[in-house]
C-alpha cells in the first residue's frame, strides 16, 4: 500500500515538473529574441525555424477533435505573417505573431498528449507562480524589494501581476478548502499590489465581481463576505503604511486628488497616454478599415509606444476588420466551460489594460487547456469555497 502511495506521488511529481516545463517556455520563449535583438536577420531565421519546427510537429499528428482549432490558428498565424511583410517593422511583426499564437499552440499540442483533470491542473498552475514567486522575492530583496524599475524576477512587473492574478483564480476555483485557500488566494492578491500595475488588478476586478455574482446566492454567501471584509482591511493597512511604496495605490490617490493631470495629454500619471493611445488607433483603423497599417506598425513614426496597450484597437489598427474576424473566429472554437477557461479569460481582459499580442501567449495557452478540458471533462464551474 504505501509503495503504491509512493508511485502516485513520482507520477504526480513527474507531471508536475512536464507542467513547469511547457508553462515556463511558453512565457520565456520571448528572451531568445532579446537575445538577438540587434539583428534583424538573426530574428528572422529564429522565427522560421520555429515556426516550421512547429508545423511539422503539429499537423501531420492532429487530433480530430481540435481540427478546426488547429485550421484557424494556421490559416490567422499565415494571414499576421503577411500582414507584417507588408510594413517597414517587419521583425516586430512576426515576433508578435510567433509568440502570441503559434508558441502556445504548439505547446498545448504537448499538453495534449497526457491526461489531465482540472483539480490537477489548478493545482498545478498554483504551485508553479508559488515557485516563480518565491524566487522573485529574493530577487527583490538583494536588488530593490520596492523598486519598479527592478524586474520581478524574470518578469516584468505587469506579467508578474497577470501571472498572481491568475494563481489567485486558480486558488478560489479549485475544490481545496479551508484557512490555507483563504492564505494563498490574500498572498496572491498582494503579489499584485506589489507589482504596482493597474491592468491585473483591474482585470481582477472584473473577473471578481462575475465570480461574486455567479456564486452569492450559494450557502456560502457569509464566508465571501466575511473575506472580503478581510481583504479590504489589509488593502487599508497596506494603503496606510506603504502606500507611497505601491506604485498602484499612490496613482489612485493622486488621481483623486488632480483628475485633470490624468485625463489630458500624457498627464501625470498613465491615464492620459493611454486615452491617446486609443484616439490614435482609431484614426489609424478609420484609414485602414479592411487590412489595417500592418502588423507591428501601429508605432509609426510618431508614437513614443510600440502598441496602445489594447489588444482590441491594437488589431483593428494594425490588421483591420478582416484580421479581428479571424481573431474571434478563432475565440469561437474554444469552449468555455472549465474553471481554467476563467482563468484564461482573466488574461483576455487583461489585455485590454496594458501588454500587447505577444501577451496574448499568457491567455491563449490557458484557453486551449480549458478547451481540452471541457471536451474531456463534464464538470462546469467548481465551487469557489
Amino acid at each position: 500500500m504505501a509503495t503504491g502511495i509512493k508511485v502516485e506521488k513520482i507520477k504526480e511529481y513527474k507531471k508536475l515538473m512536464f507542467f513547469m516545463l511547457l508553462f515556463f517556455i511558453n512565457i520565456g520563449v520571448k528572451e531568445l529574441f532579446r537575445v538577438f535583438n540587434q539583428s534583424n536577420t538573426a530574428v528572422y531565421v529564429i522565427i522560421l525555424f520555429l515556426s516550421l519546427l512547429s508545423i511539422v510537429i503539429i499537423y501531420p499528428k492532429i487530433n480530430k477533435k481540435y481540427v478546426h482549432l488547429y485550421f484557424i490558428s494556421l490559416l490567422f498565424y499565415i494571414f499576421l505573417i503577411i500582414s507584417s511583410f507588408s510594413n517597414n517593422n517587419t521583425e516586430y511583426g512576426l515576433q508578435k505573431a510567433y509568440l502570441g499564437l503559434l508558441l502556445p499552440l504548439t505547446m498545448f499540442f504537448i499538453f495534449s498528449k497526457k491526461n489531465w483533470k482540472t483539480e490537477e491542473v489548478l493545482k498545478f498552475l498554483v504551485i508553479t507562480i508559488l515557485f516563480l514567486d518565491f524566487i522573485t522575492i529574493l530577487m527583490k530583496i538583494r536588488y530593490g524589494f520596492w523598486s519598479r524599475s527592478v524586474s520581478f524576477g524574470f518578469l516584468g512587473s505587469i506579467t508578474f501581476g497577470w501571472l498572481n492574478g491568475m494563481a489567485f483564480l486558480g486558488t478560489l476555483l479549485s475544490t481545496q478548502k479551508g484557512i490555507k485557500k483563504i492564505f494563498f488566494s490574500l498572498f496572491f492578491l498582494l503579489m499584485i499590489l506589489w507589482t504596482g500595475s493597474k491592468g491585473p488588478l483591474v482585470g481582477l476586478i472584473i473577473i471578481s465581481t462575475f465570480l461574486f455574482y455567479r456564486y452569492s446566492r450559494n450557502k456560502n454567501k457569509l464566508l465571501i463576505f466575511v473575506l472580503s471584509i478581510l481583504a479590504i482591511a489589509i488593502a487599508y493597512i497596506i494603503i496606510i503604511k506603504y502606500g507611497e511604496n505601491i506604485r498602484s495605490v499612490k496613482m489612485i490617490i493622486d488621481f483623486i486628488n488632480s483628475p485633470d493631470e490624468y485625463m489630458e495629454g500624457v498627464g501625470q500619471g498613465s491615464f492620459g497616454s493611454r486615452l491617446e493611445n486609443y484616439k490614435y488607433s482609431l484614426t489609424l483603423f478609420q484609414n485602414n478599415i479592411l487590412l489595417g497599417v500592418g502588423f507591428g506598425n501601429w508605432q509609426g513614426d510618431y508614437m513614443n509606444y510600440l502598441y496602445p496597450h489594447n489588444i482590441i484597437l491594437e488589431l483593428l489598427s494594425e490588421i483591420g476588420v478582416i484580421g479581428i474576424i479571424l481573431f474571434f473566429g478563432l475565440l469561437l472554437l474554444i469552449k468555455y466551460k472549465n474553471p481554467v477557461s476563467l482563468i484564461g479569460l482573466f488574461g483576455c481582459v487583461t489585455l485590454m489594460f496594458s501588454g500587447d499580442f505577444s501577451y496574448f501567449r499568457y491567455a491563449f495557452y490557458l484557453l486551449l487547456i480549458g478547451h481540452y478540458l471541457s471536451l474531456n471533462e463534464n464538470t462546469l464551474y467548481t465551487t469557489i469555497f
